[in-house]
């Protein structure tokens, strides 16, 4: 966490953050066009999913970059980035698991019956 208040990191994370979410939207917009509806339709919940995320990491970059307090910041940090990870962690995982139901039904059979031969 050393860089983390370096302002010139702080912006080439910002600029790396962009990059990623820019190629994580023209997939998503591929997906939501040529997609069956419902895996549209979870394509247009992650989109949202990181557009809200990605905001939350702009408004704490501007805080770094205006000198918002350095003890407030990094407990906001632990705080919520934690959960957002999570939080993201699952979004994908739903997002994955609902495109695979629809686009391969019988692997998610096979997937099932292993599932519960695990939990017997």
């Amino acid at each position: 966490m050393n860089d983390d208040f370096d302002l010139v990191a702080v912006r080439a994370r910002l600029q790396v953050v962009d990059e990623q979410r820019d190629a994580v939207a023209r997939a998503i917009g591929a997906v939501a066009v040529e997609g069956p509806y419902e895996v549209a339709h979870r394509a247009e919940s992650v989109a949202k999913a990181i557009e809200i995320l990605s905001g939350r990491m702009r408004d704490w970059t501007a805080d770094v970059v205006g000198g918002r307090n350095r003890n407030e910041l990094l407990a906001s940090q632990s705080r919520y980035a934690v959960r957002d990870q999570a939080e993201m962690e699952e979004i994908l995982d739903n997002f994955t698991n609902g495109c695979r139901r629809v686009l391969r039904p019988t692997e998610r059979d096979w997937l099932d019956s292993m599932s519960r031969l695990r939990h017997r």
